[in-house]
């Protein structure tokens, strides 16, 4: 059962404009797979990838999400970017990681 704390402090996060709905799942699937091409994301969420790239973009601008390297994706024959969350914390970050263990590890 999640804890009905954990459960509004989640949306306050939302409500704030901290991170939006959409992108608080990208964020998720980072934290599940720890790092992901934009393909593995939308994969993981069932989305289109345009749908991915538009949150990742948003996830970095706001310094939650880094690239972690490259790796090579066989559907396009290209180098594509790995995204991870930003290991260099700050409170907004630290705050939302733990809001996420709360929320899912229950």
């Amino acid at each position: 059962m999640v804890n009905p704390k954990s459960v509004d402090s989640y949306h306050k996060l939302l409500e704030e404009g901290t991170i939006s709905k959409r992108q608080s799942e990208v964020y998720y699937v980072l934290l599940t797979l720890g790092k992901a091409t934009n393909r593995q994301i939308a994969k993981s969420l069932n989305w289109d990838i345009n749908r991915v790239t538009g949150r990742v973009k948003e996830l970095r601008d706001k310094n939650l999400v880094t690239q972690a390297g490259e790796s090579y994706d066989s559907m396009t024959n290209r180098t594509v970017n790995l995204w991870e969350i930003n290991s260099q914390p700050n409170s907004q970050l630290a705050d939302l990681f733990n809001q996420f263990k709360n929320i899912f590890n229950k």
